[in-house]
């Protein structure tokens, strides 16, 4: 299992010059109008490049990894192939070569051609990695002498444009003129590694997928390109989630209401079985969890729960279904409800030593009930 453990010691070792294991590279600008053409190729020994370079290159290396479990990063399961190219056989000839030849980098390119799906130009650039893998001790510090070598290759893919339009003064002219355009290389958007890293063991059998946009992670390059299991990320499926409950509702004020009222209830019966926020991350939102969470928000929504069950035939993680900016307005609303429940217990309070009513008492009832309100 995919592990953030796994992700951090992959986007750390790629951070810096000292620690990095790659052995060659290969990079291409493709053109979605002009397919089949390889624009600004490179094809090196990646520690013959100069060092400023090198850094360059390992920036876009460390950035396609994220923390983001389920959402930008996922563990995907490779089927057997069932077309003439077969993306998995491509990468596992450029490990076993140590490089990216001709014909592994010419099936890279066309799998992204045909079934990326992009508009304008793209950078891929492949790197093939010889990682001697320290061994760690029981306490879990690494060791320096490890016996095994993962053999591996990281597939990034980033955007390419022009820079906006602008003017330029020029010293030695002494004038404003139109500035030159360049075509500038993007943060990763998309990203693969072959084979995955889990649990500090390779995965010939899976691959290690990067979105940058949970919202587009491209269906068809997983399931067509990489001829991988297609996924649902945690995004899209809160998306599908929230459009479903929205729509019970036909006024759309009394839709949100009804929303947050859910999503509140799912954070509370979080914090009430486990103590703690969301702490088994595997959890599924079952139907039956789900008409719980419904009932003990006192929801009584039969209908609701029918369509929840044909809306997930395969159920999410209920912690997919509250994004953490949910819960952190969640805790302020019933933290201002707290709040509320001082000032008036402190407002009787102070009736009873005045033996009667006060300004201060009403101006802390008449605050409270104006901070309850808000967090409604």
């Amino acid at each position: 299992m995919l592990t953030t453990q796994d992700i951090m010691e992959n986007k750390k070792r790629y951070a810096k010059l000292e620690t990095t294991s790659f052995q060659h590279f290969r990079a291409a600008v493709l053109d979605s109008e002009k397919k089949g053409t390889r624009e600004g190729e490179r094809n090196k020994r990646f520690l013959n490049l100069p060092d400023a370079e090198i850094y360059k290159w390992l920036k876009l290396a460390e950035g396609s990894f994220s923390k983001r479990l389920d959402d930008q990063m996922h563990s995907l399961r490779v089927l057997e192939p069932k077309a003439q190219l077969d993306m998995k056989a491509a990468l596992a000839v450029g490990t076993e070569k140590g490089e990216v030849t001709d014909a592994v980098f010419e099936e890279i390119c066309e799998h992204i051609e045909n079934s990326y799906g992009f508009l304008g130009k793209i950078l891929v650039v492949a790197f093939v990695e010889f990682w001697d893998v320290p061994e760690k001790a029981k306490d879990g510090k690494t060791l320096e002498d490890g016996e095994r070598v993962s053999k591996r290759i990281l597939v990034t893919i980033c955007p390419v444009g022009l820079t906006s339009p602008g003017l330029e003064f020029k010293l030695d002219e002494d004038a404003v003129t139109n500035a030159d355009r360049k075509w500038m290389v993007g943060k990763p958007e998309t990203a693969f590694l072959w084979p995955s890293w889990e649990s500090r063991e390779d995965r010939k059998d899976r691959i290690m997928y990067f979105c940058a946009d949970p919202t587009q992670p491209h269906h068809k390059f997983i399931t067509e390109g990489l001829g991988c299991t297609d996924i649902e990320t945690a995004t899209e499926a809160r998306k599908k989630f929230e459009s479903m409950i929205l729509q019970a509702e036909e006024d759309g004020d009394a839709g949100r209401a009804y929303l947050q009222q859910i999503k509140d209830a799912i954070e509370e019966y979080y914090q009430e079985a486990q103590n703690v926020p969301f702490p088994s991350p595997e959890m599924l939102m079952a139907r039956e969890t789900f008409k719980e969470v419904l009932n003990g928000a006192q929801i009584l929504d039969e209908e609701l729960v029918d369509e929840y069950d044909l809306t997930f035939q395969e159920k999410p993680k209920m912690k997919w279904l509250v994004s953490e900016k949910d819960i952190a307005e969640a805790e302020k609303r019933r933290n201002k409800k707290r709040l509320s429940s001082l000032m008036k217990d402190a407002a009787r309070e102070l009736k009873k030593l005045s033996n009667g009513d006060t300004e201060l008492a009403k101006r802390l009832i008449a605050e409270a009930e104006k901070n309850e309100r808000r967090s409604k």
